[in-house]
């Protein structure tokens, strides 16, 4: 396996890396707020029984 040399990697590389990183971040708390919706509607149903 190569060796890569972060310092010769051009800037953009980089940025890809942060806009990838913001995107999953965001990803993730959609998800988190989707199951804690879904939580919430089981609860609900589960007291109206």
């Amino acid at each position: 396996m190569a060796v890569i040399d972060m310092d010769e990697l051009p800037t953009e590389v980089f940025e890809y890396i942060v806009k990838l990183r913001k995107e999953a971040a965001q990803f993730r708390s959609q998800r988190n707020s989707a199951r804690a919706e879904a939580d919430q509607l089981r609860a609900e149903l589960s007291a109206g029984r």
